[in-house]
């Protein structure tokens, strides 16, 4: 979530709580939100990747 405060923009979590941080342009702050709901998508995709590959690797399953 983007917020202006003052002059500035700030960027804060959706569900609230501690400022994650403050630009001097509403697309510097959208630039940075976007970044974090990337890196969120990537952290989501490895461990989905990882779960995969230990549960294969329980079964016996062969990757490849």
């Amino acid at each position: 979530m983007i917020k202006k405060v003052g002059s500035k923009w700030a960027v804060f979590p959706k569900k609230g709580g501690k400022r994650l941080g403050t630009h001097d342009t509403k697309e510097k702050a959208l630039k940075q939100l976007k970044a974090i709901e990337i890196s969120k998508r990537m952290r989501s995709e490895v461990e989905k990747i990882v779960k995969e590959i230990l549960s294969e690797a329980d079964t016996g399953a062969v990757v490849g």
